[in-house]
């Protein structure tokens, strides 16, 4: 009987052990599972200071370029607009990016423009910064420059013009780079030393974001190439400068290959042409 009794103890402790570990893992779920209020605060304080921020800058070089007359709410309405289109059009393209790499799985269903020109472009590591911020100085200009709220509001709506239709050949011809082409940077450190750390972060950051597929055309080349045709009446043949420098930065840091660039390029003048 005193046997029973000390089985029985012994049950009723490994049950409330187990339930113990039970609530605590479920505890633990349920707090990595629920969302960080604090984060989204954090990032919409961020937005509101970017969008000030640049709202006053583009008001006080409008102001001096005197190319229209809008007011200081006009600007800050516009800013408010550009980015939440370039936030749409990058939310886009990676929900395109993911449907488009689980429908499909093979390397063999997607279209892959490596070419012997290719292998002859070197991999310069901090052209990453000119593939990231390239575009800035064009899209700094597209308030201050519009000489009424129609451009820039036709635009706008170019970029997501731009975003769309690309979007729609990531999904019809599915397309993306070589293996290899992920690999260049340890290739690299491996031949040359390593290189800063805060590079080689920026690569990895991009690569668990950006993933191999949607290569033609490529994103970058089509719209820097649309947004300078929007400034040629401004900056003239200059603003070609935009999409050749940011064409070089996509195969220097092999996320592209020449091809997926002059496809790119080709696909930006012909959302201007008919935009």
């Amino acid at each position: 009987m005193a046997k029973d009794n000390h089985n029985d103890v012994a049950v009723i402790s490994a049950s409330s052990v187990s339930s113990s570990n039970s609530s605590t893992i479920n505890s633990k779920e349920k707090s990595t599972s629920t969302p960080n209020h604090h984060d989204g605060v954090k990032d919409l304080i961020t937005l509101f200071v970017m969008v000030v921020v640049i709202s006053i800058s583009q008001y006080l070089v409008g102001t001096y370029l005197q190319f229209n007359n809008f007011s200081m709410e006009m600007y800050f309405a516009l800013t408010f607009v550009g980015i939440f289109t370039l936030v749409g059009g990058f939310e886009l393209y990676f929900k395109t990016q993911r449907i488009v790499i689980s429908n499909y799985q093979s390397k063999k269903d997607y279209i892959i423009a490596h070419s012997f020109i290719d292998d002859l472009i070197p991999f310069i590591p901090h052209s990453i910064y000119l593939y990231t911020f390239g575009d800035l100085f064009i899209m700094s200009c597209l308030i201050p420059t519009s000489p009424n709220l129609e451009t820039i509001i036709r635009i706008f709506f170019g970029m997501l013009v731009v975003c769309v239709m690309q979007c729609l050949v990531f999904l019809i011809f599915p397309s993306t780079i070589p293996d290899n082409y992920r690999h260049a940077i340890d290739e690299y450190q491996t031949k040359y030393g390593k290189i800063d750390s805060y590079t080689y972060s920026f690569y990895k950051k991009m690569y668990g974001v950006d993933l191999h597929a949607n290569a033609i055309p490529s994103g970058h080349c089509s719209i820097a190439t649309y947004l300078a045709m929007t400034q040629w009446n401004v900056l003239g043949p200059i603003t070609l400068l935009n999409p050749l420098l940011i064409a070089i930065s996509c195969v220097c840091t092999k996320q592209h290959a020449a091809l997926d660039t002059i496809v790119g390029i080709l696909f930006g003048l012909l959302i201007y042409s008919v935009v």
